[in-house]
């Protein structure tokens, strides 16, 4: 019988362990070096601990063409950090696609829409007036 044969083998945990460590400090030096931009990574971190946001559209403003826009809380993760979680609602309806590019939204509208930044980009489904058609509009966060 070899020798080698009844040592045991180094534990792949270790290598595991060690993996993880190096890439966590490469991580921060990059946020720290601001390589990489730090607000989406937090934004991204903290919405994960969070609970989803839910919230009714009050005040809109017409933008250009069949789009409308909203204002969002500054904490939500947005298409401009990441993928925006948000869901856009015309009374019990979902409305979509959602992260339209803002030139179709405002060309073609019918109820796509856009959660860049601090801000919700949308049309009605039907291309009306969202201030005046009787309709209620709420966004809901997705769970992670």
């Amino acid at each position: 019988m070899d020798v080698r044969e009844l040592r045991p083998h180094p534990p792949h945990a270790i290598a595991v362990l060690l993996v993880s460590v190096y890439l966590l400090g490469v991580g921060l030096w990059l946020l720290i070096t601001q390589r990489i931009p730090a607000a989406g990574f937090i934004k991204m971190v903290i919405s994960s601990l969070r609970r989803p946001y839910r919230g009714e559209l009050s005040v809109l403003r017409p933008e250009q063409g069949h789009c409308f826009v909203a204002d969002m809380p500054e904490h939500l993760l947005s298409d401009g950090e990441s993928a925006s979680r948000l869901r856009l609602y015309e009374d019990d309806r979902e409305l979509g696609p959602a992260h339209s590019p803002h030139d179709k939204i405002r060309a073609v509208g019918q109820g796509r829409y856009s959660h860049w930044g601090p801000q919700l980009y949308f049309s009605a489904s039907d291309n009306s007036d969202p201030r005046s058609n009787g309709r209620r509009y709420r966004v809901v966060e997705a769970a992670t």
